[in-house]
């Protein structure tokens, strides 16, 4: 019996990175549908949906990173060799590791985490990276393998900050506090407010704003109660010398990841440079660290986002 796809998997499909004639050919051979109506389906989702890509990450970061990738149907023992294979180096895939903060400079790893519902729930968890192209892998195979995200999952992303002054953390901080209306606008509803990504609330801004004679990243932390479940997460400072950026939704798909990193790069540069926004950024256009190609692709977020509801 032929799968009945939905809207949403039919739109994802032909959004992806892959040529006009491939994705017509699945819509016909796959999906069902006539040549007639693969064309007119194709047309119209890439009208409302237009794919937008920024310029291309640098070979090599600017700050290391580290993400994790919460997902369910992972079918870790498949994905583990195939990883293997391509000659990635990975740790739980024969049964999941116990949910665990150690780092790895070499590794992927597959861990247990009981914030995540579905089947096969996993979330797999980077190692220290210099630059995207094991991270290209991971999401080319996991996402052969049929790996799947939903409300539960979110994407994680660290950033290195063993080098930040007070000032840096304080700048980040307080221009991701008046962004928030802006970057909700392209996030799912369920990364909007979740216990596990806490929105920065006015006493928390207020209170660093008002820490003008203290120097240390624990006067930071006391602000958020030195509680981890916020949008940005400073105490992963305390054990990984990171800054963690918690609210984007779970995904899979490459491109969403390499673009929001390349936005978190940009705040954290813009922040460094001693850059503080005045007041609440409302519209994407108005974000003043992002070139307006990265500007048309979270607009076209938004727009996708907005039509789900």
């Amino acid at each position: 019996m032929k799968k009945i796809y939905s809207l949403e998997e039919i739109a994802l499909k032909v959004r992806a990175n892959a040529s006009k004639k491939s994705k017509i050919d699945w819509l016909q051979k796959e999906a069902g549908f006539s040549e007639r109506q693969a064309e007119e389906i194709y047309s119209n989702i890439m009208r409302v949906y237009p794919i937008v890509r920024t310029a291309s990450t640098p070979k090599n970061l600017k700050y290391t990173v580290g993400v994790e990738i919460e997902t369910s149907y992972l079918d870790r023992l498949n994905v583990a060799r195939e990883l293997r294979e391509r000659g990635l180096n990975v740790t739980g895939g024969e049964g999941y590791l116990p949910y665990n903060h150690e780092d790895s400079e070499t590794n992927y790893k597959f861990v247990s985490d009981g914030s995540l519902t579905g089947q096969q729930p996993c979330e797999v968890v980077s190692p220290i990276l210099k630059n995207l192209k094991s991270l290209k892998t991971l999401c080319d195979v996991i996402n052969a393998r049929g790996a799947q995200v939903n409300s539960s999952c979110g994407l994680h992303v660290h950033v290195g900050a063993a080098n930040f002054s007070y000032d840096d953390w304080r700048n980040i901080i307080l221009n991701y506090y008046h962004l928030q209306a802006a970057i909700n606008s392209f996030m799912p509803r369920s990364r909007r407010g979740s216990h596990w990504c806490r929105p920065i609330d006015d006493n928390i801004a207020n209170e660093i704003q008002n820490q003008t004679n203290c120097h240390s990243v624990g006067a930071i932390q006391s602000a958020f109660g030195c509680d981890r479940y916020f949008v940005v997460n400073v105490m992963a400072y305390s054990r990984h010398r990171t800054i963690e950026f918690r609210q984007h939704g779970g995904t899979t798909d490459f491109l969403k990841i390499k673009n929001w990193i390349n936005f978190l790069i940009a705040l954290i540069d813009y922040s460094r440079a001693g850059n503080r926004l005045e007041g609440d950024i409302i519209e994407i256009d108005d974000i003043p660290f992002i070139n307006n190609a990265q500007k048309a692709y979270f607009k076209a977020r938004r727009e996708e986002i907005a039509a789900r509801a």
